[in-house]
Protein backbone atom coordinates (compact mmCIF):
# COMPACT_ATOMS: atom_id res chain seq x y z
CA UNK A 1 0.00 0.00 0.00
CA UNK A 2 1.48 3.32 -1.01
CA UNK A 3 0.48 6.80 0.11
CA UNK A 4 1.11 10.25 -1.21
CA UNK A 5 -0.27 12.90 1.10
CA UNK A 6 -2.06 15.71 -0.65
CA UNK A 7 -0.39 19.08 -0.47
CA UNK A 8 -1.40 20.37 2.95
CA UNK A 9 -4.10 18.80 5.08
CA UNK A 10 -5.51 22.27 5.67
CA UNK A 11 -5.00 24.08 2.39
CA UNK A 12 -5.78 27.81 2.53
CA UNK A 13 -8.10 28.57 -0.33
CA UNK A 14 -10.48 31.31 -1.39
CA UNK A 15 -13.59 29.20 -1.80
CA UNK A 16 -16.24 30.68 -4.06
CA UNK A 17 -18.87 31.32 -1.38
CA UNK A 18 -21.83 32.44 -3.42
CA UNK A 19 -24.01 32.27 -0.34
CA UNK A 20 -22.41 35.28 1.34
CA UNK A 21 -24.87 38.08 1.81
CA UNK A 22 -24.84 40.88 -0.73
CA UNK A 23 -26.74 43.46 1.32
CA UNK A 24 -25.44 45.67 4.09
CA UNK A 25 -26.46 45.53 7.79
CA UNK A 26 -28.47 48.70 7.33
CA UNK A 27 -30.73 47.13 4.68
CA UNK A 28 -33.73 44.91 5.31
CA UNK A 29 -31.52 42.36 7.06
CA UNK A 30 -31.86 39.65 4.42
CA UNK A 31 -31.26 38.94 0.78
CA UNK A 32 -33.85 40.24 -1.69
CA UNK A 33 -35.71 36.91 -1.67
CA UNK A 34 -35.79 33.67 0.29
CA UNK A 35 -34.76 30.20 -0.84
CA UNK A 36 -32.64 30.72 -3.89
CA UNK A 37 -31.60 27.21 -4.84
CA UNK A 38 -28.31 25.42 -5.27
CA UNK A 39 -27.75 21.80 -6.26
CA UNK A 40 -24.77 19.88 -7.50
CA UNK A 41 -26.12 20.31 -11.01
CA UNK A 42 -26.17 24.10 -10.97
CA UNK A 43 -23.85 24.89 -8.09
CA UNK A 44 -21.20 22.26 -7.81
CA UNK A 45 -19.56 23.87 -4.79
CA UNK A 46 -18.08 22.10 -1.75
CA UNK A 47 -18.73 18.48 -2.75
CA UNK A 48 -22.57 18.55 -2.67
CA UNK A 49 -24.79 15.46 -2.70
CA UNK A 50 -26.92 15.22 -5.83
CA UNK A 51 -29.67 13.59 -3.80
CA UNK A 52 -30.22 16.93 -2.09
CA UNK A 53 -31.27 20.43 -3.06
CA UNK A 54 -30.03 23.34 -0.98
CA UNK A 55 -32.28 26.40 -0.58
CA UNK A 56 -30.58 29.42 0.94
CA UNK A 57 -31.46 32.66 2.68
CA UNK A 58 -28.49 34.96 3.43
CA UNK A 59 -28.98 37.35 6.33
CA UNK A 60 -27.49 40.26 8.24
CA UNK A 61 -29.27 40.61 11.58
CA UNK A 62 -28.90 43.39 14.12
CA UNK A 63 -29.84 43.30 17.81
CA UNK A 64 -33.41 42.18 18.37
CA UNK A 65 -34.05 40.87 14.86
CA UNK A 66 -35.22 37.34 14.13
CA UNK A 67 -36.23 35.39 11.03
CA UNK A 68 -39.41 33.35 11.45
CA UNK A 69 -39.96 30.48 9.03
CA UNK A 70 -43.39 28.89 8.69
CA UNK A 71 -44.03 25.92 6.45
CA UNK A 72 -45.38 22.44 5.78
CA UNK A 73 -43.19 19.39 6.41
CA UNK A 74 -42.04 18.33 2.94
CA UNK A 75 -42.75 14.95 1.38
CA UNK A 76 -39.13 13.80 1.32
CA UNK A 77 -36.61 11.51 2.95
CA UNK A 78 -35.16 14.31 5.08
CA UNK A 79 -35.05 18.06 5.58
CA UNK A 80 -33.31 20.43 7.95
CA UNK A 81 -32.36 24.04 8.63
CA UNK A 82 -28.68 24.87 9.20
CA UNK A 83 -27.10 28.26 9.70
CA UNK A 84 -23.53 28.98 8.59
CA UNK A 85 -21.11 31.79 9.31
CA UNK A 86 -18.71 33.41 6.88
CA UNK A 87 -16.13 30.72 7.67
CA UNK A 88 -18.51 28.19 6.03
CA UNK A 89 -18.90 26.22 9.27
CA UNK A 90 -22.25 25.46 10.96
CA UNK A 91 -23.61 27.75 13.65
CA UNK A 92 -26.91 26.01 14.40
CA UNK A 93 -28.90 23.10 13.06
CA UNK A 94 -32.35 21.60 13.38
CA UNK A 95 -33.20 18.26 11.78
CA UNK A 96 -36.75 17.42 10.69
CA UNK A 97 -37.56 14.99 13.52
CA UNK A 98 -36.61 17.57 16.18
CA UNK A 99 -38.88 20.32 14.79
CA UNK A 100 -42.08 20.32 16.85
CA UNK A 101 -45.29 20.74 14.86
CA UNK A 102 -47.61 23.71 15.22
CA UNK A 103 -50.64 23.18 17.50
CA UNK A 104 -53.02 20.73 15.86
CA UNK A 105 -50.36 19.48 13.43
CA UNK A 106 -48.17 16.39 13.42
CA UNK A 107 -44.57 15.77 12.42
CA UNK A 108 -44.31 12.92 9.84
CA UNK A 109 -40.55 12.63 10.48
CA UNK A 110 -41.07 11.91 14.19
CA UNK A 111 -44.12 9.62 13.96
CA UNK A 112 -45.39 7.19 11.37
CA UNK A 113 -48.64 8.87 10.33
CA UNK A 114 -51.70 7.51 8.53
CA UNK A 115 -51.70 8.12 4.79
CA UNK A 116 -53.33 11.39 3.78
CA UNK A 117 -52.80 13.27 7.05
CA UNK A 118 -52.63 16.83 5.70
CA UNK A 119 -52.18 18.94 8.86
CA UNK A 120 -48.39 19.02 9.09
CA UNK A 121 -47.23 22.60 9.75
CA UNK A 122 -44.20 23.87 11.65
CA UNK A 123 -42.59 27.16 12.69
CA UNK A 124 -38.82 27.66 13.09
CA UNK A 125 -37.10 30.84 14.28
CA UNK A 126 -33.54 31.97 13.52
CA UNK A 127 -32.45 33.74 16.69
CA UNK A 128 -29.53 35.74 18.05
CA UNK A 129 -27.46 33.78 20.55
CA UNK A 130 -27.15 30.18 21.66
CA UNK A 131 -30.02 27.69 21.80
CA UNK A 132 -30.19 24.29 23.51
CA UNK A 133 -28.27 21.44 21.91
CA UNK A 134 -30.23 19.59 19.25
CA UNK A 135 -31.90 22.61 17.74
CA UNK A 136 -35.64 22.17 17.55
CA UNK A 137 -37.78 25.15 16.67
CA UNK A 138 -35.10 27.72 17.49
CA UNK A 139 -31.85 27.80 15.52
CA UNK A 140 -28.95 30.10 16.39
CA UNK A 141 -28.01 32.52 13.64
CA UNK A 142 -24.90 33.62 15.53
CA UNK A 143 -24.15 36.13 18.26
CA UNK A 144 -23.30 39.82 18.36
CA UNK A 145 -24.73 43.24 17.59
CA UNK A 146 -24.46 42.41 13.87
CA UNK A 147 -24.47 38.80 12.69
CA UNK A 148 -23.84 37.69 9.13
CA UNK A 149 -24.68 34.26 7.81
CA UNK A 150 -26.91 32.11 5.68
CA UNK A 151 -29.67 29.69 6.62
CA UNK A 152 -29.78 26.62 4.40
CA UNK A 153 -32.87 24.49 3.94
CA UNK A 154 -31.82 21.00 2.80
CA UNK A 155 -34.28 18.61 1.18
CA UNK A 156 -33.13 15.07 0.35
CA UNK A 157 -34.92 12.73 -2.04
CA UNK A 158 -38.33 14.37 -2.44
CA UNK A 159 -41.04 11.76 -2.94
CA UNK A 160 -41.88 13.45 -6.24
CA UNK A 161 -38.50 13.94 -7.97
CA UNK A 162 -40.00 16.73 -10.08
CA UNK A 163 -40.52 18.83 -6.93
CA UNK A 164 -37.07 19.37 -5.51
CA UNK A 165 -38.46 21.09 -2.41
CA UNK A 166 -40.86 18.25 -1.60
CA UNK A 167 -43.78 20.69 -1.57
CA UNK A 168 -44.27 24.44 -1.15
CA UNK A 169 -41.27 26.36 0.14
CA UNK A 170 -41.79 27.88 3.61
CA UNK A 171 -42.71 31.51 4.17
CA UNK A 172 -40.07 33.69 5.83
CA UNK A 173 -40.56 36.97 7.71
CA UNK A 174 -38.12 39.34 9.39
CA UNK A 175 -39.20 40.36 12.90
CA UNK A 176 -37.63 43.62 14.00
CA UNK A 177 -36.76 44.85 17.49
CA UNK A 178 -39.54 47.47 17.37
CA UNK A 179 -42.17 44.79 16.77
CA UNK A 180 -42.63 45.39 13.05
CA UNK A 181 -42.65 42.45 10.66
CA UNK A 182 -41.30 42.44 7.11
CA UNK A 183 -42.24 39.71 4.68
CA UNK A 184 -39.37 38.16 2.70
CA UNK A 185 -40.66 37.14 -0.73
CA UNK A 186 -39.92 33.65 -1.99
CA UNK A 187 -37.51 33.57 -4.90
CA UNK A 188 -38.82 32.54 -8.30
CA UNK A 189 -38.53 28.82 -8.95
CA UNK A 190 -35.02 27.83 -9.93
CA UNK A 191 -33.45 31.15 -8.89
CA UNK A 192 -29.76 30.37 -8.30
CA UNK A 193 -28.00 31.63 -5.21
CA UNK A 194 -26.18 34.90 -5.83
CA UNK A 195 -24.03 37.13 -3.71
CA UNK A 196 -20.45 38.16 -3.19
CA UNK A 197 -17.39 36.00 -3.62
CA UNK A 198 -15.51 35.07 -0.46
CA UNK A 199 -12.12 36.68 -0.19
CA UNK A 200 -11.36 35.34 3.28
CA UNK A 201 -9.34 32.11 3.05
CA UNK A 202 -10.89 28.95 4.49
CA UNK A 203 -9.26 25.64 5.21
CA UNK A 204 -9.88 22.58 3.08
CA UNK A 205 -10.62 20.10 5.81
CA UNK A 206 -10.62 16.86 3.81
CA UNK A 207 -7.24 15.53 4.86
CA UNK A 208 -7.33 12.71 2.33
CA UNK A 209 -4.21 10.81 1.39
CA UNK A 210 -3.92 9.50 -2.13
CA UNK A 211 -3.43 5.78 -1.73
CA UNK A 212 -3.23 2.67 -3.88
CA UNK A 213 -5.61 1.10 -3.13
CA UNK A 214 -7.63 4.07 -1.79
CA UNK A 215 -8.48 4.04 1.93
CA UNK A 216 -11.73 5.51 3.27
CA UNK A 217 -11.08 7.79 6.26
CA UNK A 218 -13.54 9.67 8.49
CA UNK A 219 -13.67 13.41 7.73
CA UNK A 220 -15.04 16.37 9.67
CA UNK A 221 -16.38 18.33 6.68
CA UNK A 222 -15.36 21.59 8.35
CA UNK A 223 -15.22 24.70 6.15
CA UNK A 224 -17.15 22.98 3.36
CA UNK A 225 -20.76 23.64 4.45
CA UNK A 226 -21.03 20.26 6.23
CA UNK A 227 -24.42 18.87 7.18
CA UNK A 228 -24.27 18.23 10.95
CA UNK A 229 -26.64 15.28 10.48
CA UNK A 230 -24.18 13.54 8.16
CA UNK A 231 -20.83 11.91 8.76
CA UNK A 232 -18.39 11.50 5.90
CA UNK A 233 -15.83 8.98 4.72
CA UNK A 234 -13.49 10.04 1.93
CA UNK A 235 -10.84 8.32 -0.17
CA UNK A 236 -8.70 9.78 -2.94
CA UNK A 237 -6.93 8.44 -6.01
CA UNK A 238 -4.90 9.64 -8.97
CA UNK A 239 -5.89 8.51 -12.45
CA UNK A 240 -3.74 6.47 -14.79
CA UNK A 241 -4.92 5.04 -18.12
CA UNK A 242 -6.98 1.89 -17.62
CA UNK A 243 -7.64 2.55 -13.92
CA UNK A 244 -10.81 1.03 -12.49
CA UNK A 245 -11.67 1.29 -8.80
CA UNK A 246 -14.11 -1.21 -7.27
CA UNK A 247 -15.64 -0.42 -3.86
CA UNK A 248 -17.51 -3.08 -1.90
CA UNK A 249 -19.24 -3.22 1.48
CA UNK A 250 -22.50 -3.91 3.26
CA UNK A 251 -25.28 -1.32 2.97
CA UNK A 252 -27.13 -0.08 6.05
CA UNK A 253 -30.92 -0.25 5.96
CA UNK A 254 -32.88 2.95 5.24
CA UNK A 255 -36.54 4.05 4.95
CA UNK A 256 -37.36 3.85 1.23
CA UNK A 257 -39.63 6.88 1.17
CA UNK A 258 -40.00 6.93 -2.60
CA UNK A 259 -41.74 3.57 -2.33
CA UNK A 260 -44.18 4.41 0.44
CA UNK A 261 -42.08 3.94 3.60
CA UNK A 262 -42.36 6.62 6.29
CA UNK A 263 -39.14 8.56 7.07
CA UNK A 264 -39.94 7.87 10.73
CA UNK A 265 -39.73 4.11 10.17
CA UNK A 266 -36.96 2.43 12.16
CA UNK A 267 -33.80 1.72 10.12
CA UNK A 268 -30.01 1.71 10.45
CA UNK A 269 -29.64 5.19 8.93
CA UNK A 270 -31.98 7.77 7.45
CA UNK A 271 -29.91 8.03 4.25
CA UNK A 272 -26.63 7.00 2.71
CA UNK A 273 -24.92 7.67 -0.59
CA UNK A 274 -21.69 7.40 -2.55
CA UNK A 275 -20.43 10.30 -4.68
CA UNK A 276 -17.47 10.92 -6.96
CA UNK A 277 -15.95 14.39 -6.82
CA UNK A 278 -13.07 16.34 -8.35
CA UNK A 279 -10.40 17.74 -6.04
CA UNK A 280 -10.16 21.20 -7.55
CA UNK A 281 -11.79 24.52 -6.68
CA UNK A 282 -14.71 24.95 -6.17
CA UNK A 283 -14.76 21.20 -5.33
CA UNK A 284 -17.49 20.00 -7.70
CA UNK A 285 -19.42 16.76 -7.54
CA UNK A 286 -19.26 14.45 -10.56
CA UNK A 287 -22.06 11.98 -9.81
CA UNK A 288 -23.86 10.46 -6.82
CA UNK A 289 -25.72 7.24 -6.13
CA UNK A 290 -28.38 7.65 -3.42
CA UNK A 291 -29.19 4.55 -1.40
CA UNK A 292 -32.45 3.72 -3.17
CA UNK A 293 -30.67 3.50 -6.54
CA UNK A 294 -27.95 1.06 -5.45
CA UNK A 295 -28.51 -2.63 -6.31
CA UNK A 296 -27.61 -5.09 -3.54
CA UNK A 297 -26.97 -8.80 -3.55
CA UNK A 298 -28.87 -11.24 -1.36
CA UNK A 299 -26.64 -10.48 1.61
CA UNK A 300 -27.08 -6.69 1.31
CA UNK A 301 -23.68 -6.06 -0.25
CA UNK A 302 -23.04 -3.29 -2.77
CA UNK A 303 -20.43 -2.96 -5.49
CA UNK A 304 -19.44 0.39 -6.98
CA UNK A 305 -17.18 0.75 -9.98
CA UNK A 306 -15.51 4.11 -10.66
CA UNK A 307 -13.82 4.66 -14.01
CA UNK A 308 -13.82 6.83 -17.09
CA UNK A 309 -16.47 5.91 -19.68
CA UNK A 310 -13.75 4.46 -21.91
CA UNK A 311 -12.55 2.14 -19.11
CA UNK A 312 -15.99 1.07 -17.90
CA UNK A 313 -16.26 -2.73 -17.55
CA UNK A 314 -19.06 -4.35 -19.55
CA UNK A 315 -20.43 -5.83 -16.31
CA UNK A 316 -20.52 -2.49 -14.47
CA UNK A 317 -24.29 -2.03 -14.60
CA UNK A 318 -27.39 -2.70 -12.53
CA UNK A 319 -28.11 -5.91 -14.42
CA UNK A 320 -24.94 -7.33 -12.88
CA UNK A 321 -25.62 -5.81 -9.46
CA UNK A 322 -23.07 -3.04 -9.93
CA UNK A 323 -23.39 0.75 -9.61
CA UNK A 324 -21.09 2.57 -12.02
CA UNK A 325 -19.95 6.11 -11.21
CA UNK A 326 -17.92 8.28 -13.60
CA UNK A 327 -14.43 9.33 -12.56
CA UNK A 328 -14.76 12.88 -13.85
CA UNK A 329 -11.78 15.04 -14.75
CA UNK A 330 -8.64 12.92 -14.93
CA UNK A 331 -6.35 15.93 -14.58
CA UNK A 332 -7.14 16.23 -10.85
CA UNK A 333 -7.43 13.68 -8.05
CA UNK A 334 -10.67 11.81 -7.57
CA UNK A 335 -12.35 12.09 -4.16
CA UNK A 336 -14.93 9.44 -3.28
CA UNK A 337 -17.30 10.38 -0.44
CA UNK A 338 -19.61 8.00 1.41
CA UNK A 339 -22.24 9.65 3.61
CA UNK A 340 -24.26 8.25 6.52
CA UNK A 341 -27.14 10.33 7.92
CA UNK A 342 -28.85 10.13 11.32
CA UNK A 343 -27.96 6.58 12.35
CA UNK A 344 -30.18 4.75 14.79
CA UNK A 345 -28.84 4.56 18.33
CA UNK A 346 -28.90 0.76 17.96
CA UNK A 347 -26.74 0.84 14.81
CA UNK A 348 -23.16 1.11 16.05
CA UNK A 349 -21.28 0.57 12.78
CA UNK A 350 -22.10 3.86 11.08
CA UNK A 351 -19.61 6.43 9.81
CA UNK A 352 -20.45 8.43 12.94
CA UNK A 353 -18.82 5.68 15.03
CA UNK A 354 -15.44 6.14 13.33
CA UNK A 355 -13.14 8.60 15.13
CA UNK A 356 -12.22 11.56 12.90
CA UNK A 357 -9.04 10.91 10.96
CA UNK A 358 -9.31 7.15 11.36
CA UNK A 359 -10.02 4.55 8.64
CA UNK A 360 -13.52 3.12 8.36
CA UNK A 361 -12.29 -0.33 9.36
CA UNK A 362 -11.72 0.91 12.93
CA UNK A 363 -15.44 0.78 13.75
CA UNK A 364 -17.61 -0.17 10.78
CA UNK A 365 -16.87 -3.87 10.36
CA UNK A 366 -18.67 -5.28 7.33
CA UNK A 367 -20.16 -1.82 6.62
CA UNK A 368 -16.70 -0.35 5.94
CA UNK A 369 -16.18 0.33 2.21
CA UNK A 370 -13.18 -1.49 0.77
CA UNK A 371 -11.54 -0.25 -2.44
CA UNK A 372 -9.44 -2.22 -4.90
CA UNK A 373 -7.66 -1.02 -8.02
CA UNK A 374 -8.18 -3.16 -11.10
CA UNK A 375 -8.81 -3.02 -14.85
CA UNK A 376 -11.96 -3.44 -16.88
CA UNK A 377 -10.76 -6.79 -18.23
CA UNK A 378 -9.92 -8.11 -14.78
CA UNK A 379 -13.23 -6.93 -13.33
CA UNK A 380 -15.19 -8.58 -16.15
CA UNK A 381 -13.15 -11.76 -15.80
CA UNK A 382 -13.98 -11.93 -12.09
CA UNK A 383 -17.65 -11.50 -13.00
CA UNK A 384 -17.36 -14.51 -15.29
CA UNK A 385 -17.57 -12.72 -18.63
CA UNK A 386 -13.91 -12.27 -19.43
Amino acid sequence: MTYRTRSGAAIAVALVATVLVACSPTSSGTASCAWSSVSGANGGVAFPDLGATYFQLPYVLTTGQQIVIHGVYPAARYFSFTTYGTDLNPIGNSADRSISPDPGSQNPFATVLPAGDADQHYTVTIVDGAVPSGGGNAVSGGSGSVIVGVVTLRVYLPTDPATRSGGPLPAATLHNANGSITSIPTCAAGTPTTGSTATNPVGLSLAVSIASPPVFVRQTGASLFPNPDNAYLAAAADWTPGTVIAVTGTAPTFPDTRHGVSPAQSSDVRYWSMCTNTDVLPFPVVECAPDDSVPLDGAGHYTFVISTPADRPTTADAAHGVTWLPWGATTHPLVMILRNMLPSSSFTQAVQDVPPGQPATVAMGQYAPTATVTTAAAFDAAAGTG
